[in-house]
């Protein structure tokens, strides 16, 4: 039940089993938690803790096959429930999943009998497939950002986040200095993005990317409110696919105590911490600041660890490694290339890659540098209505205030979900909107209209509101 064929360690495959089951317990942070009386989130809760159990168990057997593609089964199957408001970074594991679970195992007659391994040419595609979701998700997370609305500091969410982490340290910006200090912020995380491929690319500065990379996402965790931590957690993953086999091996046994005892300490700490919140024993701010603390834990270990070996390449001018090249699985690029293509297609306009990005993309224009409008390829974007009042306040809450309009899609999405969530006690809601001039009235209890898109279309396609007011959101 090993990760490594006879003869072959393989020991970026366990560093990737340990990433993925740290990033796994971090991503489901109590989001489904809570005691529900829906068959669905009640199946979504078991799920989650299962999940949690597992990922702890995989962290102390970073080894074992089974255990890995369990969890990644399981985070599918959750993934599932959550669509449509499945949030980026769980996009990225549910395509890391996908890539883990799509390698078979394979018997091995030298080996004891039912033993169950993966050969070095599985590892190497797992591999090379999130090298290229690594180049992916960054390319198109800085194509998002460049938008008028993000390069500006008054309404730019890297500004926004920057000012919010300052006070969370307990520092403030002086107003005089401050515009230059949001432009380079501003600048500097989508010039990052960039540098962090093209150092990926290039053999000789490999490792120096690889530990660039989680410098990177260690400072975008400074900011604990917002889910930075979740989306680093499952980029390191993608990171520690590039490492070379000997440099992960080097690592795997530098830090072994690490791995062993520190890692799975806190994985524990914050996992027992998560369901207490579930079950409300502990107070929010506390779990927030231990989950940071824990995060941090984590990430510096593997930072101190990548740091010596980058800068050992550069020193000594080695000659650089060949990129060990397998065929990707195509479907999963093609899969991740689509998400990221959605919104300028007009097919979804949220979690696409383009996360607290500022972007707007409609139907009649856009804040894009480049991207005039959306090609609104389905008339998704140009069949909208303006909701006028809601009696509902968590949906009023979501488009802001009266008057905003919304793909009509959204709102029949919308719609469906008043008569799939129960409410306890149960309250009549209303919600009226103007589509095509006319005025309408839904209530809860009623059919949706007959031209509202199928189960599967409001399952996979998941809008915003749309207009200028839109840009000025800090979305994830």
């Amino acid at each position: 039940m090993h990760l490594y064929d006879t003869g072959i360690k393989l020991y970026r495959i366990r560093l990737l089993a340990l990433t993925w089951a740290f990033a796994l317990i971090t991503s489901l942070n109590g989001s489904v938690l809570a005691l529900q009386t829906d068959v669905l989130q009640l199946c979504g809760t078991l799920l989650v803790i299962l999940a949690i159990l597992v990922g702890l168990v995989l962290l102390r057997s970073p080894r074992s096959l089974i255990l890995l593609r369990a969890s990644a089964l399981i985070f599918l199957l959750i993934a599932l429930i959550q669509l449509p408001a499945l949030p980026n970074h769980r996009i990225v594991l549910a395509l890391v999943a996908l890539t883990i679970l799509s390698q078979g195992l394979v018997r091995r007659s030298s080996l004891a009998m039912g033993a169950e391994v993966l050969t070095s040419s599985s590892s190497e595609r797992i591999t090379t497939t999130l090298q290229c979701l690594t180049i992916i998700v960054y390319l198109f997370a800085a194509l998002a950002k460049l938008n008028e609305a993000y390069i500006n500091p008054v309404t730019s969410c890297a500004a926004t986040f920057l000012k919010q982490a300052l006070v969370l340290h307990g520092f403030s910006l002086d107003v005089a200095i401050a515009p230059n200090i949001l432009h380079g912020a501003i600048w500097w995380s989508i010039l990052s993005e960039v540098l962090i491929c093209l150092l990926l690319l290039v053999p000789r500065t490999r490792m120096l990317g690889v530990a660039f990379g989680v410098a990177f996402h260690l400072a975008l965790a400074t900011d604990y409110v917002k889910y930075f931590a979740n989306f680093s957690a499952a980029m390191f993953i993608l990171l520690i696919s590039w490492l070379p086999e000997h440099a992960a091996e080097r690592i795997w046994v530098r830090g072994v105590s690490f791995w062993r005892v520190i890692t799975p300490f806190a994985a524990v700490a914050m996992s027992v911490t998560l369901l207490c919140v579930g079950i409300n024993i502990i107070e929010p701010p506390t779990w927030i600041i231990l989950r940071y603390l824990f995060f941090m834990i984590f990430a510096s270990g593997l930072l101190i660890n990548l740091v010596p070996l980058a800068i050992g390449d550069l020193i000594r001018a080695a000659t650089p490694q060949i990129w060990s090249w397998k065929a990707p699985v195509w479907t999963i690029l093609a899969l991740a290339i689509i998400n990221g293509l959605c919104p300028y297609l007009g097919v979804k306009s949220r979690n696409s890659f383009a996360m607290y990005s500022n972007l707007r993309l409609d139907a009649v224009g856009a804040n894009h540098l480049l991207a005039p409008y959306s090609a609104d390829i389905f008339g998704l974007l140009a069949d909208r209505v303006e909701v006028i009042s809601a009696s509902d306040a968590e949906f009023s809450g979501k488009i802001e205030a009266p008057g905003r309009e919304l793909p009509y899609i959204a709102l029949c999405t919308y719609l469906a979900n008043m008569e799939d969530t129960p409410r306890t006690p149960a309250v009549d809601t209303t919600v009226q909107y103007i589509r095509n001039g006319q005025r309408l009235i839904a209530k809860r209890g009623g059919q949706l209209p007959v031209d509202c898109p199928g189960w599967l279309a409001r399952k996979l396609l998941f809008f915003g509101p749309i207009g200028e007011g839109s840009e000025k959101r800090c979305v994830w």
